[in-house]
């Protein structure tokens, strides 16, 4: 459009909350600023300033240049105060900025409780159990790992995330049960999860109904005679990007790289899976694995680790996906 002297543009501040970088924390309200570099920078009135969602913001240019359109643009991300988390739309990671009113993790001698989000900055210790007392949100910072005895989780849910490079580490080490126990469902979008337990009967992972893998890591072990990761009956591990390793270890009767306790679903639609023992099975007879929409990689069953196979062999002592 072409006009002079006072010109008039309404944008709603649902466009323009995509310039300040808090897309996903939907605060109380939205700064709105011109762009770096717009010519007659100074002949620009935005009113109001700051805009709740979905309210109109009026942009007033007093100079003589011609305006032939105004847009919003999302600004981009400093990375250093982003994380990735996965966007179910566009079924890929995308950069979400971490929420100013998260709470920085803290070295702790004792138990801890948690219900929120939280943010690992650089290297912390936990001696104690993190129990979640409501759903949490864990960012881990590139090259910061939080180490801990046990996580807990009282039917909550947990979702760990990681920055660019996806390197942020959770390394949960249970000398006297599960590692990670009783999260109803359990989320790693972009970071590098250990679990492993050194107790008989007992594994990296237990209890958890559903588990999704979207990026990043995960390492789960049982070292005495466990499993890697235990779902509960009817649940379900989805695979949309990343690594999974469940391994277990022994002849025990909870000795499974992945178990349950009736029946549960593995599936992957990309990234990788890895699950063995070498002394019993990969999976327990009542796992279910099988190729999400869009995987078109192998799930490989072997009885050494060298010779790979496409047939289904219920009594592989390992099982790959994606390799």
């Amino acid at each position: 459009m072409s006009m002079r002297k006072t010109r008039l543009f309404s944008i709603l501040a649902l466009l323009l909350m995509a310039a300040t970088g808090a897309w996903a924390q939907k605060p109380a309200t939205y700064k709105i600023t011109v762009a770096e570099g717009t010519e007659d920078a100074d002949k620009w009135t935005i009113s109001p300033a700051e805009a709740a969602e979905g309210a109109t913001v009026t942009a007033t240019y007093s100079g003589e240049k011609k305006v032939k359109s105004v847009k919003a643009v999302k600004k981009a991300l400093d990375p250093a105060k982003a994380y990735l988390t996965w966007d179910a739309d566009q079924k890929k990671l995308v950069a979400t900025e971490i929420p100013t009113t998260a709470t920085k993790v803290e070295n702790a001698n004792e138990n801890v409780s948690w219900a929120g989000t939280y943010v690992v900055e650089d290297d912390v210790t936990i001696s104690g159990t993190i129990g979640l007392s409501g759903d949490v949100d864990l960012i881990i910072k590139d090259g910061a790992t939080l180490t801990a005895k046990q996580i807990g989780g009282s039917g909550n849910n947990l979702r760990i995330y990681g920055q660019a490079n996806q390197s942020g580490q959770l390394v949960v080490n249970r000398t006297n049960g599960d590692a990670i126990m009783n999260i109803k469902t359990l989320e790693v979008h972009s970071a590098q999860l250990t679990a492993t337990s050194s107790t008989n009967s007992c594994g990296g992972i237990y209890g958890t109904t559903t588990f999704n893998v979207y990026g990043g890591s995960v390492d789960a072990k049982g070292t005495g005679a466990g499993y890697g990761i235990s779902m509960n009956s009817g649940g379900s591990i989805n695979i949309f990007g990343g690594e999974v390793k469940a391994e277990g270890k022994g002849t025990g009767g909870y000795s499974y790289g992945i178990r349950c306790g009736n029946t549960a679903t593995v599936t992957v639609s990309s990234g990788k899976l890895w699950a063995g023992n070498a002394d019993k099975q990969a999976l327990s007879s009542n796992i279910n694995l099988q190729k999400g929409e869009g995987f078109t990689g192998k799930i490989e069953y072997s009885s050494d680790k060298s010779t790979w196979s496409e047939t289904v062999d219920a009594d592989a002592k390992y099982v790959r996906a994606g390799y």
